[in-house]
């Protein structure tokens, strides 16, 4: 599908959502030229055309990210990552809202002092006053993870359960309902012989609570997104970490689900090998739950239907490089994913990408 890149340097989709066939966004980043000036870039698809669509600069910020954004409805969307400067200003949350006429900049808090980096990384939504983002600080050297909600007058920062000394993050967030929202990301090993740990966290309505979860792999787990269906099942994604012989780090795709007891790792197969990734997991309205990555066949599709995994071939721009796979969402009957390619060895500064399925049967 034809994409919009504002800029002559990098262009980047990191995050896609929509509420219909007619109605998609697309988030991510633009270099105005190679390496600087870095600045949010949205693009929506009305059913006909991928348009840019212009979003507010934060004031003295020169390096600034969409990493991910939600629609609720063609006038309502969420849209939020991060607004740093290249001259060494603190990096703070950014939050955008679509109201259907344009994008505007709303006030979202931060955590720690200032001179504390925050960036945000997922966003999800049970309705118009009912959002959730994640995301992560940078304080005293060390990350530590960071969730915030929108009640329909202002976001404020919401307490998380400790994830224990060393770095943390939150890296996904899906919501089912006001008393059912899941977060997921990694955090320090609490046993001997790991190094980190998945680091899930579920809200019941009234309060957070740290879910444990097994931890494979010799160096420990990293969950990067979580979808929940529409019976309740959670699946989440990430990274299986092993240090080779040789003593660097190496991975394979890690897919997790969660069966309203206990949470358990589940094998995808052409994802079950060393340097195979999952980026984004989505379920459908009839419980299909598919991912997007790299597997053993290059980028590509996995979907479970009926119990069954299908490995599925996506569309094959015949680029020098990509396209990599990156945001993943059902939207009307279709299965759309956003990434990114590079057109040539001549040009290396990559484009933005988008593709879409056939309609799901």
């Amino acid at each position: 599908m034809p994409t919009p890149n504002p800029g002559t340097g990098h262009n980047v989709f990191f995050d896609v959502s929509g509420t219909s066939g007619s109605d998609v966004w697309a988030v991510g980043q633009h270099e105005v030229k190679p390496h600087v000036p870095r600045y949010a870039l949205a693009a929506h698809w009305d059913g006909t055309t991928w348009r840019n669509m212009e979003v507010p600069r934060p004031a003295n910020k020169n390096d600034v990210d969409l990493a991910a954004v939600a629609a609720i409805a063609p006038d309502d969307a969420w849209a939020v990552g991060s607004a740093g400067s290249t001259s060494g200003l603190q990096t703070v949350t950014l939050i955008t809202h679509w109201d259907g006429a344009s994008w505007r900049i709303v006030p979202s808090p931060n955590a720690g002092d200032a001179n504390t980096p925050n960036h945000l990384t997922a966003v999800a939504a049970a309705g118009r006053d009912d959002v959730w983002a994640v995301g992560y600080a940078h304080e005293n050297a060390v990350s530590r993870p960071i969730a915030q909600h929108w009640d329909g007058r202002s976001w404020t920062l919401v307490p998380l359960p400790s994830p224990g000394t060393g770095h943390s993050v939150l890296s996904g967030v899906a919501v089912r309902a006001s008393d059912d929202v899941w977060a997921v990301g990694y955090a320090p090993s609490r046993t001997s012989g790991h190094q980190i740990e998945p680091y899930v966290v579920h809200w019941d309505g009234r309060a957070s609570t740290r879910v444990d979860t097994p931890n494979g792999g010799a160096n420990g787990t990293w969950l990067t997104d979580v979808a929940v269906g529409p019976s309740g099942e959670v699946y989440a994604t990430g990274a299986w970490r092993w240090r080779t012989w040789a003593g660097s780090l190496t991975a394979k795709a890690a897919v997790m689900r969660y069966d309203g007891t206990r949470w358990g790792y589940i094998n995808v197969p052409s994802f079950d090998i060393e340097g195979t990734s999952v980026g984004d997991v989505a379920i459908a309205p009839d419980g299909q739950v598919w991912l997007t990555g790299s597997s053993r066949t290059g980028e590509s599709f996995a979907r479970l239907s009926g119990g069954t995994w299908q490995l599925i071939a996506g569309a094959d721009p015949s680029v020098w490089a990509g396209p990599a796979h990156e945001g993943l969402t059902i939207a009307g009957s279709r299965v759309w994913m956003v990434g990114s390619y590079v057109p040539s060895n001549d040009n290396l500064n990559s484009r933005t990408y988008a593709e879409r399925s056939p309609e799901l049967s």
